[in-house]
């Protein structure tokens, strides 16, 4: 543990700051794996897992998400491919426009 000194009373006092930073890396894990593990996951199993496969979990669950994101961008390009309809010139449709429309018999 590193020692500080105590800004108001001069005091040499613990510095808990890398514990903190490892406190809140741990919180950051196990929110992630609960919001994002799409229900499979709650708090307390999460927190009771042994870190490797909770660290395993995570990276398979990175992964998951990556294929996802990829398969999203895959399927928007190519839905922007085929709702490009080609646009009829203005003549064409002037022409449409003004012939004269017979009543069906």
């Amino acid at each position: 543990m590193n020692k500080t000194t105590d800004p108001e009373t001069g005091d040499e006092i613990e510095d808990y700051s890398q514990i903190d930073e490892y406190k809140k890396s741990v919180y950051d894990e196990l929110f992630n794996l609960t919001y994002h593990g799409n229900g499979g996951w709650n708090w307390n199993i999460v927190y009771n897992l042994p870190i490797h496969i909770r660290r395993y979990c995570l990276k398979m669950l990175q992964i998951a998400k990556e294929r996802e994101n990829e398969a999203i961008k895959k399927n928007a390009i190519n839905d922007d491919a085929k709702s490009s309809v080609p646009k009829i010139p203005k003549s064409v449709y002037e022409a449409i426009q003004n012939t004269p429309r017979r009543p069906p018999k």
